[in-house]
């Protein structure tokens, strides 16, 4: 690697803050990575069902954090993430679920969103060669996203085999 596409990526790496609560495989897997391609991470210890406005002390966190880009995992919470906004930060909303008041699982124009790991890696351009050298298995590393937003039938429909979806179900 190296040049100055690199170095670009390297800087926002490095002023990007992701919050994210770590409250099943797939959070858990993104905080992992984020951390290993050296972003600051917050892993929120809020429970399934996890919001912004629950999160003590965010709007502190990050505004101290002199990070001008905020990523949000899978926690919804439109009021302060307007307040986050409005102290000049760029935010980033990375989900695919629906909400009782919010509908975060499709795109603009309807279309189903992929799952939270999946918007991750891509949005960090994380190639299948790079997760390997961070010492991962892609193909277990897609697993946890696809089963999160579509169970067995997700791993199925990518082309997973049995012994691959056996494999990913004694290590979830």
């Amino acid at each position: 690697k190296g040049g100055p596409v690199s170095a670009l990526i390297d800087m926002k790496k490095k002023n990007t803050l992701l919050l994210v609560p770590v409250n099943d495989e797939e959070a858990y897997t993104i905080a992992e990575l984020a951390e290993r391609i050296g972003l600051q991470v917050h892993r929120s210890e809020q429970p399934h069902g996890a919001r912004l406005e629950n999160e003590p002390d965010i709007l502190s966190l990050v505004r101290d954090s002199e990070c001008d880009r905020i990523v949000v995992v899978e926690m919804p919470g439109p009021e302060i993430e307007e307040q986050i906004r409005a102290l000049g930060k760029e935010l980033i909303i990375i989900d695919h679920h629906r909400y009782t008041d919010l509908d975060r699982a499709h795109d603009s124009q309807g279309h189903r969103l992929p799952s939270s790991l999946e918007q991750f890696l891509k949005m960090f351009e994380l190639s299948d060669k790079e997760i390997d050298e961070l010492g991962y298995n892609p193909r277990m590393i897609r697993a946890t996203g696809l089963w999160d937003a579509g169970y067995i039938w997700a791993l199925i429909e990518n082309g997973y085999t049995n012994k691959e979806i056996e494999q990913f179900e004694e290590h979830k």
